[in-house]
């Protein structure tokens, strides 16, 4: 039985050593990884000039990632409508800091969870008596709720079409809360927090954060029609388990919160 188990073992490690060696002639090509223009800090920083470098947490993977394995890459900063489209039928290999829902999941190949996020709402501080410290969705239906365009609240507990996305930029809905011309706005805590960290009026907004919600996930999404996609994923999701396992992911992700 135990030379059984032995067999075993050895057959399964050698399968998983040989992910992202039995062909990888492929890693020869460039790969084009799309941000979205208006960023997502402190994931993906909105670049200011052309020569500005593209950073922040996927510039500090991909390096760790395909520098390890000699992969030539590119990052391209588009609108993220244009990111998504172009990560289905144009030159782009990965669209970078996507949540999931079917559609996306039929339409791309999602590598495991890159990172995870979670749910808060913020308001203007003059409003802060009216929100307990537990609340959740359910309690909020009635107010006029905004968020930022592009991006998916149903995790929140939030219908996407009832949602008022006003803008880009969350320091714009931050802006609106304060001025209260909207009840609530929603998003990322980690995303929150890193944007208040420079936000003008951080003094003059609140926020809480949502009872019965799920931390959310996001994830990397490869162009299915890349005939490599699968050994793609594979070597991502191998690098990504291996670097939060070292705690390596994790000690670069608390850098941009320090």
């Amino acid at each position: 039985m135990k030379r059984i188990t032995s067999v075993v073992l050895l057959c399964c490690l050698f399968s998983i050593g040989s992910l992202v060696q039995a062909d990888t002639t492929w890693q020869n090509r460039k790969l084009t990884l799309c941000a979205e223009d208006a960023g997502w800090p402190p994931f993906s920083f909105q670049k200011h000039s052309p020569d500005e470098p593209f950073h922040g947490f996927n510039a500090d993977l991909m390096k760790l990632i395909f520098d390890k394995y000699d992969i030539n890459y590119e990052v391209v900063i588009r609108p993220w409508k244009r990111c998504l489209s172009d990560g289905i039928v144009g030159d782009v290999s990965i669209v970078m800091d996507a949540a999931k829902n079917e559609e996306r999941e039929k339409n791309y190949l999602l590598t495991e969870p890159t990172y995870s996020l979670t749910p808060v709402i913020f308001f203007s501080k003059t409003k802060s008596d009216k929100y307990p410290e537990k609340i959740n969705a359910a309690e909020l239906q009635s107010l006029r709720a905004c968020g930022q365009k592009g991006y998916t609240y149903t995790n929140f507990g939030f219908d996407d079409e009832r949602m008022e996305l006003v803008s880009e930029t969350l320091q714009h809905v931050l802006d609106l809360a304060v001025l209260e011309r909207c009840d609530i706005g929603l998003a990322r805590k980690e995303v929150f927090l890193y944007v208040m960290n420079t936000y003008d009026n951080a003094s003059k907004v609140d926020y809480r954060p949502l009872q019965n919600a799920s931390k959310e996930q996001f994830y990397w999404m490869i162009n299915r029609r890349l005939d490599y996609a699968a050994e793609l994923k594979q070597l991502i999701d191998k690098e990504v388990a291996d670097l939060y396992r070292s705690g390596k992911a994790q000690e670069l992700l608390n850098r941009y919160f320090h």
